[in-house]
């Protein structure tokens, strides 16, 4: 469901039969299947937010918003400066951040349905963008990433390596965050402000806000 009450669908069923003839009943403005869309399978769920019925989104509004939030808070305004966002998806995070003025290079293994203006997209594995962003090192003040609940363990070296002043970790599996930050930690940097978000009440899931400042110059 988006802003304006608009319904799109999404099934990885190569082929849906009578999928085109539901599009304008009931609200429903577009669908998409593996192989094909009919209508407009691409909807503004949020301000700024576009995506598909198979895209990722939070199942709270309220939590959301808290995320993005705590997000922006952590990095404080860009004033320019430059941000690189891994996990990006369907920019979720990317709109916060280029609202609080940060110049963004969006990296994720999928572009997003309707890129941002003004966002540089990679669209390549973690690992595979960082190796090709490695020349660019010390050039971003703030990493932001939002991985899956497996966490980010194999980045965190990399992420060192490029020397951000900040890195702002979003995660929803308390157990891969911790031992991932460890490994920052161990790495020169320093854990400010964990924040968590109860985004799916009444399970044992929870969203983390984790903000680190590095510590040590690297050298």
């Amino acid at each position: 469901m988006s802003i304006s009450g608009q319904i799109a669908l999404a099934h990885d069923a190569p082929s849906w039969p009578g999928a085109q003839a539901l599009v304008g009943r009931a609200g429903v403005v577009g669908l998409a299947t593996a192989t094909g869309a009919f209508g407009e399978p691409v909807i503004e769920l949020e301000p700024g937010l576009w995506g598909r019925a198979d895209a990722f989104a939070q199942a709270s509004a309220q939590a959301n918003a808290a995320i993005l939030a705590e997000v922006v808070a952590a990095l404080g305004p860009g004033r320019g400066r430059a941000a690189l966002e891994l996990f990006a998806g369907a920019g979720n995070l990317t709109r916060a951040i280029v609202g609080a003025g940060w110049q963004v290079v969006a990296c994720d293994v999928v572009a997003p349905a309707r890129p941002m203006p003004g966002v540089e997209l990679l669209v390549a594995e973690a690992q595979v963008a960082l190796r090709q962003l490695a020349p660019r090192r010390g050039t971003f003040a703030a990493v932001v990433l939002d991985p899956p609940r497996a966490g980010a363990r194999e980045l965190m070296p990399m992420l060192a390596d490029l020397a951000p002043e900040q890195i702002v970790y979003v995660s929803c599996d308390a157990a891969t965050l911790a031992r991932d930050a460890a490994q920052l930690v161990a790495l020169g940097y320093r854990a400010l402000r964990a924040q968590p978000i109860d985004a799916m009440p009444q399970t044992s899931h929870v969203e983390t806000v984790l903000h680190l400042t590095r510590a040590t110059r690297a050298t």
